[in-house]
Formats: structure tokens, sequence, C-alpha cells
């Protein structure tokens, strides 16, 4: 079942496009992260494509790395790009409006959240790459918002926090896609706030908030909110956040079957953790 209705997101993301700059600390904190796992790429690509750009934080980064590339943005978000520093185009990351073999770098920052269709998304990644291109990405991981979910399930049977693919789902998927010798990893942040309000403002304005279509609709009752502040606990409210990095190169050919990924020591301790 789909979690999200496409016009729903793109509405989200277009009522908070102009509030992303006033948040941009922890996206662009997040793509400092993605950033940084660019350093195994020798060659300079020639086109990049930002799917999910957003605002442009990401490609920002790109071009300072990358000065001489071509970089587009791709965004569901119109608003969003209004205000992108680059060439760009409106699309849902299952259609993308590029050709085959068109980009030697893919990047994209906490788009796969939001995609019902992770194999599609992926399978259009590797077609609009170039034979070698690479595909790098951030993603949101099961145990994101674990503490919000957890104080929800206490009050309701109805989502209140999205469902995410864990790491190794993803690894699956970008193989079955057609990508060679993709690498998965995991990093944990916690979030801190001194009330309610400052969470669930700051959530708002990132625009990560529910957007389940089976989300209760309507305003909740007095009652239901204090059960789960009271589910929660006393201030400060600590939410965490599983933050999933991966890229693949794309093969000459897709391979009829997936053979194996790879992870980090460090995704492996976290997994045995649990």
């Amino acid at each position: 079942m789909e979690q999200f209705l496409l016009p729903s997101v793109a509405q989200r993301f277009d009522r908070v496009a102009g509030k992303l700059a006033e948040q941009a600390d922890l996206p662009e904190d997040i793509a400092a992260r993605l950033m940084s796992r660019l350093s195994f790429i020798k060659h300079k690509p020639a086109v990049v494509l930002d799917i999910g750009c957003g605002t442009g934080a990401l490609s920002k980064a790109i071009h300072a790395l990358y000065p001489e590339a071509k970089i587009i943005g791709a965004d569901i978000s119109s608003k969003s790009l209004a205000t992108y520093p680059y060439g760009s185009q409106c699309a849902a990351a299952t259609v993308l409006p590029f050709p085959d073999h068109y980009a030697d770098l893919l990047v994209s920052n906490l788009m796969l959240p939001w995609c019902n269709d992770l194999s599609g998304v992926f399978s259009e990644m590797w077609r609009v790459l170039k034979v070698g291109g690479v595909c790098l990405f951030s993603s949101f991981g099961p145990d994101t918002l674990i503490e919000l979910r957890e104080a929800w399930a206490k009050v309701d049977d109805k989502p209140h926090v999205h469902v995410h693919w864990d790491m190794h789902d993803v690894g699956d998927r970008l193989l079955s896609a057609g990508f060679e010798d993709p690498v998965m990893d995991v990093e944990r942040v916690s979030l801190q706030y001194t009330s309610l309000p400052a969470m669930f403002n700051e959530l708002k304005q990132l625009g990560w908030t529910n957007l389940h279509v089976d989300r209760q609709k309507g305003l909740m009752g007095k009652a239901k909110w204090q059960a789960f502040q009271t589910a929660l606990g006393v201030p400060p409210y600590t939410v965490s956040l599983e933050l999933v990095f991966g890229h693949g190169v794309k093969a000459e050919q897709k391979t009829e079957a997936p053979n194996e990924f790879t992870f980090s020591l460090e995704a492996l301790r976290n997994t045995l953790r649990r």
C-alpha cells in the first residue's frame, strides 16, 4: 500500500519552501555528511543531477566541489524550485525528464523517504546515468523518530510516523536496479528539544510531518494529545534520526540476479546492537 499521495507531498513542500532557509542547519548537516562520501570519485563529472533538490543546498555544495560541472535539479515542489540557483525541472523521481545515459553523477539528499516506489526510483536513476556513473543518496532508516512512534502507539493504532526502509532493503533494491558494488552505511543523530511546540515547529518547517494516507484527519482531541504527552515523558525530549547513506555505480548492463552489497563496520555494529 502507498504511504503517500504525490500531490500531498508536493503541496507540503510548496507550503514550507519559503521556510526551508530558516531551518537549513539540519538538512545542510546531512548534506555535508553525504558530500563526505564523494571522496571515492576520482573523475570530475561533467553533468550532475540533484534529485529532490529543494532550494539547492546540496547543489551549491556540489558546485563548490565541481565548479565546471553542469548541475540540474529536479523536485516535485515547484515553489522550492523558484529559488533554485541552477537549471531545474519540476518532476517526480519515478518519471525523470532526462534522456538515457545523461549524467555522470546523480545525488539525492532525503528525497527517498517521500517515495512509495523505491525500485521504480532506482530504475529511473539507473536509466539517466551514463555507464560508470555514480548514484549517491541519503535517506531515513526505520528508527527515525522512533520515540514519537512508540509514544503514539500507546495512544491509538493510527500511523503518526512514517515507516522507512532499512539499510538492507535499500541495498537490495539498488542491486536489483542494476547498480554495481553498492555500499550502504548508517549514522545516528539525536535531537533534543525543551518543549513539544519547539519540536513540532521544526519538524513542520522542514516538511517532516505526517502525510500517511491513513493518518487521522481533522483536529485531535485534547485527551488524546495529553495521552501522547504522558507517553513521551518529561522534557528535554530526545528524538532520533537514523541516517542511511548509499552509493552505487551503473553497470554496463543489468545483471540477471542480484549479488551482495557492502556495508560499513559501523553499520554492522549498529545492526547487532538492536
